[in-house]
């Protein structure tokens, strides 16, 4: 999935390789069957997270690895060379 061109990678390809399940989790102990809220929050919250997920993975979806890196390249100041280690003679652009 991710053995392709920058520009045909987007983020949203990115986390699918990486992350199993959702962005946000349900709260980890069972709620309170017996609370007005407990009883009634779980189906209010996986709503919530989906709605909420779906924006984000539009948004992921929209930006791909060589936008990334032309924005990387932007704060530096200077083209990458392939380099991934700090060059300390290279200007840093402030």
């Amino acid at each position: 999935m991710l053995a392709k061109n920058p520009k045909q990678i987007s983020l949203l390809d990115v986390y699918h390789a990486v992350e199993d399940g959702g962005v946000f989790a349900l709260p980890r102990s069972t709620p309170s069957p017996t609370c007005y809220v407990g009883h009634n929050i779980l189906p209010v919250l996986e709503e919530e997270f989906r709605r909420v997920e779906a924006i984000a993975e539009t948004a992921l979806s929209n930006t791909t690895l060589a936008d990334i890196a032309d924005r990387i390249e932007g704060q530096a100041g200077y083209q990458f060379d392939g380099d991934f280690r700090y060059v300390a003679s290279k200007k840093i652009a402030t």
